[in-house]
């Protein structure tokens, strides 16, 4: 109890603390509730959190409680942690991407159930697909979230908005611009290379000539240099691309 209060406390201290202070305690809300039974405890520090800002991994960690586990709720549990879930519940199409696309491996296969694996897995590619072409036409919303999509290593999430991106966006050039700018100018500790992968991997299927030119900018961009293995590799590699990996471990990269 006074963890929970002391993270209560640390929340408002500054978006960095906050940040990690939410991530820790969403991955130990299942133990919380289920082998403590802090069940009033989590619940006023899920809505607190929820009344600051959108908490999306408290909310995929409550839903995850209640859809998965080994033995059966109780109804007050399950009443308690819908109640939750439904306070926690995204809304603002902001809130919606952050909770579907930004997370781990791990919590993004929770939102599959045991029935019909295929089918939810292909209702939510497209939704989040669909997410992707509304980002496409909204530079706002897009200019608030790169930064956090550029820290996102998940393709199984990524790959779909990219497609969505890659589908809908007017200028392809100017979009692939603006992520490697942003990959250039995020924490080299947790920035990742997915998105860009992602990108290229859907923007090859409908314009290949772009997609080479891009890459053959890339060996010698000093903010992709590094990684240009890893890009080319996520492609189908023509001649010029096995040419370009000779030229980037040639030079060390």
């Amino acid at each position: 109890r006074s963890a929970l209060a002391l993270c209560s406390a640390h929340d408002v201290l500054d978006g960095d603390t906050s940040a990690r202070i939410r991530k820790i305690l969403a991955e130990h809300l299942r133990g919380l509730w289920s082998e403590i039974k802090l069940y009033d405890e989590i619940d006023g520090i899920c809505r607190q959190f929820e009344e600051r800002r959108s908490w999306p991994e408290g909310w995929r960690a409550i839903r995850s409680i209640r859809r998965f586990r080994q033995e059966q709720l109780t109804e007050d549990e399950n009443a308690k942690l819908s109640a939750i879930e439904q306070v926690m519940a995204p809304r603002s199409f902001v809130e919606n991407v952050r909770a579907l696309v930004l997370r781990n491996v791990r919590d993004a296969w929770e939102d599959i159930g045991f029935q019909d694996v295929e089918a939810q897995f292909t209702r939510r590619e497209q939704a989040i697909i669909e997410m992707g072409g509304i980002l496409a036409g909204d530079q706002e919303t897009l200019d608030e979230l790169i930064p956090e999509l550029a820290t996102c290593d998940t393709g199984i999430t990524l790959g779909p908005l990219a497609k969505g991106l890659v589908d809908a966006i007017s200028d392809r050039r100017l979009l692939w611009d603006r992520l490697v700018a942003q990959f250039g100018a995020s924490d080299p500790k947790t920035r990742s290379t997915e998105l860009l992968s992602c990108y290229l991997f859907n923007l090859q299927s409908v314009d290949g000539e772009l997609t080479e030119a891009l890459l053959r900018e890339s060996v010698n961009d000093s903010r992709l240099s590094d990684w240009f293995p890893v890009l080319q590799a996520r492609v189908a590699i023509s001649s010029d691309g096995v040419a370009r990996l000779k030229e980037s471990i040639a030079s060390g990269n």
